[in-house]
């Protein structure tokens, strides 16, 4: 028996209300402690697409680690997207999480979170295990890439700003012109190359 719900984020449309969602959820997990999404969303893009599905399994969530993608709840609606941080206090876990193509990071507590992403399968035929092997590894490099490029883009548009305004500052403004385009065909042939090593012929 597979168990789909669309995931992603809340559009325009019929949605269920979120508390039937989240009794689905709870007794289908219940049994069987996974289920099938399919991504209504391109957050995650390019690892995954919109109208892959991913295989989201139930885990302690003092288990869930940097690099690993999760499937949380807010406000009715699933997300999936990658963990990039995590930190407790009185008020107990929480997790810094963002999409891939996100620039913004946002913490959700512990509770919120319903599994871990093991596996994404794209058409018929296409199954990429990402919680071992060969897409475990490729998981972890788009996390650690994907993490780099999210705390470079902070430091240059603290910079930008910085340079907003600033007539002196001239050549270091043209500097960062001159270097963006680079930067960003850097970044498009090094996505060019991890999506070819996750889904070889796509």
């Amino acid at each position: 028996m597979e168990f789909m719900l669309n995931i992603g984020e809340k559009k325009n449309g019929f949605s269920l209300p979120k508390e039937m969602i989240k009794e689905l959820w709870a007794e289908y997990f219940a049994r069987n402690g996974k289920a099938w999404f399919r991504i209504t969303s391109g957050s995650m893009m390019p690892l995954i697409e919109v109208n892959d599905r991913v295989l989201a399994q139930r885990v302690p969530a003092g288990e869930i680690r940097f690099g690993d993608i999760i499937v949380f709840s807010e406000d009715g609606t699933f997300i999936t997207h990658r963990v990039i941080g995590k930190y407790r206090d009185d008020e107990g876990l929480f997790f810094w999480q963002k999409g891939d193509r996100g620039s913004i990071a946002v913490q959700i507590p512990a509770s919120s979170v319903l599994g871990k992403v093991v596996a994404i399968k794209r058409g018929e035929y296409n199954l990429l295990r990402i919680d071992r092997g060969w897409g475990g590894l490729i998981n972890r490099l788009f996390a650690v890439y994907f993490y780099g490029a999210y705390l470079l883009g902070r430091r240059l548009g603290y910079f930008q700003q910085r340079l907003n305004g600033q007539y002196e500052l001239v050549f270091f403004k043209w500097l960062y012109r001159a270097a963006k385009k680079p930067v960003l065909s850097a970044h498009r042939i090094m996505v060019a190359i991890l999506v070819r090593a996750a889904w070889p012929g796509h």
